[in-house]
């Protein structure tokens, strides 16, 4: 009940005995990070459920910050920069194209998001999300290892 919405937390857990004639035991490694789901409390009979607020537009999230975070840049284009990032909940590497607003608009950058949501294929990369930052716009894009396309 004193978490806060919309943060990330991680725990750990500790034994404590009972009647002391036990040791308590050593903390346990951090737990993979959780975060809080955004929304109002609403008081149930017994039950507290969290409902979400409703997005403007669905496709365009604004929490990439409390969802993932940048570990390294991987190329830079004429408009955009592209970074491997790590998802907080999962653990899981994605690469992300931050799009600078400034440079292409965010109806570009909506139809292209809109176009790799359509495309299914296996030697094409899916998509995972498109987000609102400050300064840009950014596309969550899976991440493909190995040697970069250009050097052979």
């Amino acid at each position: 009940e004193n978490l806060v919405p919309g943060e990330t937390y991680s725990f750990r857990l500790l034994h404590h005995a009972t009647d002391r004639s036990t040791p308590d035991s050593d903390p346990s490694l951090p737990s993979t990070p959780l975060m809080v789901p955004l929304g109002d409390w609403k008081e149930g009979s017994s039950i507290h459920a969290i409902q979400r607020k409703v997005d403007p537009d669905p496709a365009l999230r604004t929490n990439f910050d409390q969802q993932y975070i940048e570990l390294e840049e991987l190329g830079r284009g004429r408009y955009s920069v592209v970074r491997r990032c790590q998802e907080l909940l999962t653990g899981r590497e994605v690469a992300v194209k931050f799009i600078n607003r400034r440079r292409r608009s965010r109806d570009q950058t909506r139809r292209e998001y809109n176009l790799l949501m359509r495309i299914r294929h296996a030697n094409i990369l899916g998509v995972s999300g498109l987000f609102a930052t400050p300064s840009s716009d950014a596309i969550v894009m899976d991440l493909v290892g190995g040697f970069p396309l250009l050097c052979w």
